[in-house]
């Protein structure tokens, strides 16, 4: 009977992480659009820190941002050229000492946690500064824990990037904690360099900093860098429209193209919104449901000593717990494919072949040109309406093939998607985007709003019974 348990725990466990990532989810779709609206740089300074630390249950955090070391003005890095930046602390957060918070200036070196994130492009996660590991290039500043009589243990930094995969700062949260609402009290010791866990109460409440984590804040910190660029430019625009020597015709039908295009990308966020909550409840959702009833009916068979049918019941919640968690990787993943850094063609080649493998759809791509100057927006937009029309092909087509041709040449990009499914009738389609009818079009509604956006033109040939061709045409 005790063996018959422990995997039903198990499985019980993976089914709380599947929900703990679904609400994860939830709240990075409620968080993305709540930065998108703030207005204020230090409120949404605050906001970033504050969501972070919360995010990962830290006692404390810190936010910094690239800026150039003559004008220290705002600014980025890429390829790790760090010449002429540094780094401009800008807020910080401590939920169990009071910070008297300063903002300073500090050179960007790979010898410090943040130094090194943000020249390396990569994220530093450490059990335990105080633990000294030799072969590492980087280690702990204790001037704040000399000064403070704080001890910075378990450490996640995590470089801000945006959609050009530029750096723009750093988000460095300390010591994890297992009770968020807990105060940790260090003991103060006579020797600042080997002082560490004088106290039992900080030693129990600190924890490591997980995968889970990492990638969590990776996707928040790529949110948070958009953010930050929006506002400068939203307080760009401010500005200008102050400054009455450019109010003049040019500038408010610029003025007018912003609104539209503002528009257009809330409405966008909404949709993603809507998209994510879907496949959240089509998906993760109605899984958790279903290994709750089977935890119910197994727990009656072990109380009937059934140990056979107990069995048979645990071996298919272990089925529909990875299942679920296959599911919710596929939904982070959406977030923020790493694949993009590569390229448009090697991200759909490898998106194919994620499709392929969890649809079963033989799926052909061909590529013509060299994708590597294409600008990260257009490669962002054509993989999302790949992705799109991969997903239509799949599960409303119901097709065995699909064929993906992508053409880089000087002037354009085209992109054509051929599938053999069941088709729809064109007319009924067009007229019902045309309406603007909620869930019309297969999201191909969408997929005309990104390619207008880019000034592209979509053409669409399909019967019922027939297939579906998709064609798009960017001009470069």
């Amino acid at each position: 009977m005790t063996q018959s348990e422990t995997p039903s725990k198990e499985c019980i466990a993976e089914s709380s992480r599947v929900i703990q990532l679904q609400n994860m989810l939830a709240q990075l779709s409620e968080i993305s659009q709540a930065l998108s609206t703030e207005k204020n740089l230090q409120q949404l300074l605050k906001h970033i820190m504050d969501t972070a630390v919360q995010l990962t249950g830290s006692d404390a955090g810190s936010l910094y941002l690239v800026v150039d070391s003559e004008t220290h003005q705002l600014s980025h890095i890429q390829k790790g050229n760090v010449l002429n930046h540094e780094l401009l602390f800008v807020y910080a957060k401590n939920y169990s000492v009071e910070i008297d918070f300063e903002a300073f200036y500090t050179p960007i070196l790979k010898e410090s946690y943040n130094g090194y994130a943000i020249s390396m492009g990569q994220a530093v996660r450490i059990d335990d500064a105080y633990r000294r590991v030799d072969d590492l290039p980087y280690h702990h500043n204790r001037s704040f824990d000399v000064k403070t009589g704080y001890e910075s243990h378990s450490v996640l930094t995590i470089p801000m990037k945006n959609h050009q995969n530029a750096i723009i700062g750093a988000i460095q949260l300390i010591n994890k904690k297992m009770n968020i609402e807990e105060k940790l009290f260090f003991q103060r010791s006579d020797d600042a360099q080997t002082k560490g866990f004088d106290d039992e109460q900080a030693k129990n409440a600190i924890i490591s900093y997980t995968n889970e984590d990492e990638r969590l804040m990776s996707a928040f910190a790529s949110q948070a860098a958009v953010a930050i660029e929006n506002n400068q430019l939203y307080q760009e625009q401010l500005r200008m429209l102050n400054d009455q020597r450019v109010l003049n015709d040019t500038l408010t039908v610029l003025n007018k193209q912003l609104i539209d295009l503002s528009k257009k990308i809330l409405t966008a966020h909404e949709d993603e919104r809507k998209r994510m909550a879907r496949d959240i409840h089509d998906g993760p959702a109605q899984t958790v449901v279903n290994l709750n009833l089977k935890t119910e009916i197994t727990k009656k068979y072990l109380e009937k000593g059934d140990v056979g049918a107990a069995m048979k019941q645990l071996d298919l919640l272990q089925v529909q717990v990875q299942d679920a968690s296959k599911d919710i990787r596929n939904i982070i993943y959406n977030l923020k494919p790493s694949w993009l850094d590569d390229g448009l063609y090697k991200a759909v080649r490898s998106r194919v072949s994620v499709f392929e493998e969890s649809t079963g759809v033989q799926t052909k791509v061909e590529t013509i040109g060299d994708d590597q100057m294409l600008p990260q927006y257009v490669t962002a937009a054509v993989f999302q309406m790949i992705q799109e029309a991969l997903t239509n092909a799949s599960k409303y087509a119901e097709a065995s093939h699909v064929s993906v041709k992508l053409q880089v040449s000087s002037l354009s990009l085209l992109v054509e998607i051929v599938d053999n499914g069941k088709g729809f009738d064109l007319e009924t389609v067009v007229q019902k985007m045309q309406n603007r009818k909620a869930g019309s079009g297969f999201g191909l509604e969408g997929m005309k709003e990104r390619i207008t956006l880019l000034r592209g033109d979509l053409k669409l040939i399909s019967s019922i019974g027939n297939g579906t061709k998709i064609s798009i045409e960017l001009p470069l």
